[in-house]
This record gives structure tokens, sequence and C-alpha cells, in this order.
């Protein structure tokens, strides 16, 4: 039962980074988002637009490379949350990526990693001490709290490096 919960908790953080997304009109896409086109062939095309315009909407790809898209190809569409400048102007993924650190990501995994074994550890003993499989109790609630608690430290530290 503890396992499958774990499990459970652990798939629901992971597929919460997938929230960011949001789906839009046609209408709603600018230039700098960052988007996910599904084609009406189930292919998925994702990039930043460079320029949207009534028929097609031109995207800038992972690889640099450019990309057109037909409007009447195009099924749905998810576009992340745009970051804004001071101007109200979107800024680029690709921007973002290339001044973004990862100072925070880094120390709060660290400083997180070690909090969370601190805890697992005492309510391990505290469950191992409680049960027949001390030892091995002990041991999991250790070893999960401490890449569950490490992993969401990151995230949060990934979030407010984004944010900087």
């Amino acid at each position: 039962m503890r396992i499958s919960l774990f499990t459970f908790l652990l798939t629901v953080f992971f597929l919460s980074g997938c929230s960011q997304y949001t789906a839009v009109e046609y209408r709603e896409v600018d230039k700098a988002n960052y988007v996910v086109l599904k084609q009406e062939t189930g292919q998925s095309v994702e990039g930043t637009v460079v320029r949207p315009e009534p028929h097609q909407i031109v995207l800038l790809d992972s690889r640099g490379r450019t990309v057109t898209v037909s409007k009447s190809v195009i099924q749905s569409i998810k576009r992340k949350q745009p970051v804004l400048d001071d101007f109200g102007r979107g800024i680029a993924e690709e921007e973002i990526r290339g001044h973004q650190a990862r100072r925070n990501t880094t120390v709060y995994g660290i400083g997180g990693g070690i909090l969370s074994f601190g805890i697992s550890f005492f309510a391990g003993s505290m469950l191992g001490n409680a049960s027949d499989r001390g030892a091995t109790v002990m041991a999991a609630t250790a070893a999960g709290g401490t890449l569950l608690g490490t992993a969401l430290f990151m995230h949060a530290g990934r979030n407010k490096d984004r944010k900087t």
C-alpha cells in the first residue's frame, strides 16, 4: 500500500510540470510565445513563435530551425505562460534559457536533500521502531523521502531561477 501511494504522489508531482501549458485559440498566439502545435496527423511541433500570420504560424524549434505550420492543419495549440519584460512584451524561451542561471536549483536541491534526508530518517526510525521489519522500513522511508523532497526542492529552485 505504501509503495503504491508513493508512486502515485511521485507521478502527480512529475505530471504537474505539464500544467504550465494552457490551451489557447489561434488568435491568442503572439510573437515570442512558446507553443506546442498538435496537427491533425497527430504530430506535434514545438517552439517559439517567430511570426503569427493569419493563415500560418512560423516557429523556431529547439534545433534553431524555422518551421511553418498552416492554420488549416492545426488541431490544438498549447501555450506556455508567457514571460513579459518591463514594457509588457513577451520574452522568448531561448532568451530566458540563455540568461538563466542554475544557482537556485543547485542550492535548493542540496539544501532540500539534506533537510529531506533528516526528516525522512527521523520518520523512518519512528516507523521502524513500531514495525517488526525495522531496518527495511527505516531505509525505505529515508530513501523515498529524500528522493521526493530533493525533487520538490529542485523544482522550486528551477521556478525561482526562471523568474530571476
